[in-house]
């Protein structure tokens, strides 16, 4: 009952073809030198076509194209995986579920009812050459192929119809996994490239996509070694297992080639010790660096720059002058270089200076006098008379020392270039 209704489901899907009544070898490339010819006409087509839009830009008709030939491929994958499936589950049924029957079969039962799918769906096989057009029309390097890329693509679409060629025939027992697991992967993989035709920030999916393909290639591959290892009793051709096994490993080969490029383009791996100090950061903060660290850094970073941006002062002649001391020297030429003329450190700065802006404007001039913040910063040229605020090499919070130390405040002329 359940078969019966499986098998009237996938005639319902079935179209009427006069053209399907006739032998197999009269019917539209259903000789084998047709196949050949074909090969060869796909291998012109590119030679031709790449001689011809040399420098053309197709624009926006083009992207509409892509667009319709991938979602058109990919609602046809979607309609012959589920013909073939459901012919596939009634005739297995029939069969108690045998594993062995499915791939070896000297009667070929699992393949009855398949003739329509199996042969439409390797005509489908010279629909997909636009594949390969648009992309020589998009101007990327397809042919002549410059990368193992390239190559896996022209080698993929010149050599799969004849291998669906011969599972049409049905000179493998198994045959039918070649066309359904293709059915299957085109679903995602046509659906990828309508999505990534209209958004370019998803073509990280790719890397999901390769090792379906992956995983059909080895699927097929092991249902073939009973037919390999026994032609004569599971009903298989020579040829067709040799030219099976050929194709299937070289598509293998690439593929596998192609995933680890992916893998290495659109998904770099971290290195172990910066994965490790990220994960630390996010459990426990890091601790704030003391002040004397943070100025240390921002020197340090200072002479990285002067390297670049200014040329550096010699050395002294002293052989005792440390790597601190240079560090200074070139800081300090570049500070005198950018600072106002009369200013050439914090302790020559007057204390409007040495304080940052928002407290200059707060500042209340005495009563009576009125002086603009900003006109005395830009009249203040000679240092103003008080108290001498702390060197960089005394300590800025000193209880013991003789005048009242003043804490440290940035040297604002040249703040953007710290």
């Amino acid at each position: 009952m359940v078969t019966h209704a499986l098998r009237s489901f996938a005639r319902a899907l079935e179209v009427d073809v006069s053209a399907l009544e006739r032998p197999l070898d009269d019917r539209l490339f259903g000789d084998e030198q047709s196949v050949l010819m074909m090969a060869g006409v796909y291998v012109l087509s590119l030679y031709m076509l790449k001689a011809e839009v040399v420098g053309v830009k197709f624009g926006e008709k083009l992207k509409v194209a892509s667009s319709m030939n991938s979602l058109i491929m990919c609602l046809y994958s979607l309609y012959a995986f589920a013909g073939m499936a459901l012919h596939l589950a009634a005739n297995w049924a029939d069969d108690g579920f045998s594993v062995w029957k499915a791939v070896c079969d000297p009667e070929k039962r699992i393949n009855r009812g398949l003739d329509f799918w199996m042969y439409h769906f390797y005509l489908s096989k010279f629909w997909e050459w636009i594949d390969t057009w648009i992309l020589i029309l998009k101007g990327k390097s397809v042919w002549p192929p410059e990368n193992s890329q390239s190559l896996l693509h022209v080698c993929h679409h010149c050599v799969t119809a004849s291998v669906f060629w011969v599972a049409w025939r049905q000179e493998l027992p198994m045959g039918y996994l070649g066309p359904i697991t293709n059915a299957f992967v085109h679903i995602p993989v046509y659906g990828y490239y309508f999505i990534t035709e209209h958004r370019q920030g998803a073509r990280w999916l790719g890397v999901y996509i390769t090792p379906i393909q992956i995983v059909q290639f080895l699927v097929v591959m092991a249902a073939m070694v009973p037919s390999t290892l026994d032609p004569s009793g599971c009903g298989a051709a020579p040829r067709a297992i040799v030219w099976w096994w050929f194709a299937y490993s070289v598509w293998l080969v690439l593929f596998t080639k192609m995933f680890f490029e992916k893998m290495t383009d659109r998904w770099p791996l971290v290195e172990p010790k910066r994965c490790s100090q990220a994960i630390q950061d996010v459990v426990k903060p890091p601790v704030p660096k003391p002040v004397d660290t943070v100025l240390r850094d921002r020197t340090l970073l200072m002479s990285k720059r002067i390297r670049l941006t200014s040329s550096t002062p010699k050395a002294t002649a002293d052989s005792d002058v440390t790597s601190s001391s240079r560090l200074k020297a070139r800081a300090g030429s570049t500070i005198a270089q950018r600072c106002p003329q009369n200013i050439r450190s914090l302790a020559d700065a007057p204390e409007e200076v040495r304080l940052p802006p928002s407290r200059v404007k707060q500042q209340v001039a005495p009563r009576g006098v009125n002086v603009s913040p900003s006109s005395e910063l830009r009249k203040a040229r000679v240092p103003a008379a008080g108290p001498t605020p702390p060197s960089r090499d005394s300590p800025r919070h000193s209880v013991a020392s003789d005048s009242p130390s003043l804490p440290y405040q940035p040297n604002y002329c040249c703040e953007g270039f710290f």
